[in-house]
């Protein structure tokens, strides 16, 4: 049996949101008690602000309302998220769970090759 573990990463990725950028990380599963369900990550309750506030990693260009750059801090990112402020956790969110999709589609692929093949199946 093989396992492609070649692209598998823990490092963020930066993403352009409004006029600032957020870096989202993906969210192991080794962390949290979240569940996948048909190949999708399905996350409730209280995981969903552990794996927003791991997911994002950083952020730029993101300023309070007196304009001055907000620093991502605990805190920070705990008033974001529970007041849901900018989209900025369905964003991030989104994207841990694009992160699974991925990933489950790029396992697929590979397994679904030539048996005893290297190749994978784009």
């Amino acid at each position: 049996m093989q396992l492609d573990i070649t692209d598998l990463t823990y490092e963020g990725t930066w993403y352009d949101f409004g006029d600032g950028r957020l870096k989202i990380r993906p969210y192991p599963a080794t962390k949290s008690d979240v569940v996948f369900r048909d190949g999708s990550l399905v996350i409730t309750g209280e995981n969903q602000f552990e794996v927003f506030s791991y997911c994002l990693e950083a952020w730029e260009n993101i300023v309070d309302a007196e304009e001055k750059l907000l620093v991502l801090t605990d805190d920070v990112k705990q008033k974001v998220f529970d007041f849901q402020l900018a989209g900025i956790p369905l964003f991030v969110l989104n994207k841990v769970r694009s992160f699974e999709q991925q990933k489950a589609d790029r396992e697929k692929n590979f397994s679904t090759g030539r048996a005893g093949s290297s190749k994978k199946v784009r």
